[in-house]
């Protein structure tokens, strides 16, 4: 590889590095749904895993109404949408790939499931990203939970979940 293409790469990890951190102050920002295209691409996919409670969308619009509903789920804030140790690989100059580590403390915001009751969230993103016209988007999202809390209960073997 020559050195343009060393700094090319080393450039485009750091572009797929600021994107998921703003997709990460999205989230905190009350899933600000208005920064949707910023972020995703215009045929991105959500991929939801069936034991886990965010859904599935495709495309932009369907992201716009699956924020809008976790804006009903929660308080309007995330406590920390804490996005860790990114493995990012490349298919090429326009395809890659992130695995990254998910922690965060959140707020109910739905009546029926306690308005204001907190848990605790770890689990992981598995993304895939396209670059359009030189700008980096999520493609693919997947996130799986692999921990989800109350911290008043405590830290009990039923609330981790396999992954």
């Amino acid at each position: 590889m020559n050195i343009e293409k060393e700094v090319q790469r080393l450039m485009d990890i750091e572009a797929i590095k600021d994107l998921k951190n703003r997709y990460a102050r999205m989230c905190n920002d009350n899933h600000n749904y208005e920064l949707v295209d910023t972020i995703f691409s215009p045929d991105v996919r959500w991929e939801g895993s069936p034991d886990d409670p965010w859904g599935s969308a495709v495309g932009r619009e369907a992201f716009i109404e699956l924020f809008k509903g976790f804006q009903k789920q929660m308080d309007g804030r995330c406590l920390g949408h804490n996005i860790t140790n990114p493995v990012i690989t490349f298919d090429d100059d326009t395809h890659a790939h992130g695995h990254w580590h998910l922690f965060g403390a959140f707020k109910s915001g739905e009546e029926s499931k306690g308005a204001g009751v907190g848990f605790l969230e770890q689990g992981y993103y598995d993304d895939d990203y396209v670059k359009i016209d030189g700008k980096w988007y999520i493609s693919t999202l997947r996130f799986k939970d692999t921990l989800v809390a109350d911290p008043t209960k405590g830290w009990k073997d039923e609330l981790i979940q396999e992954f």
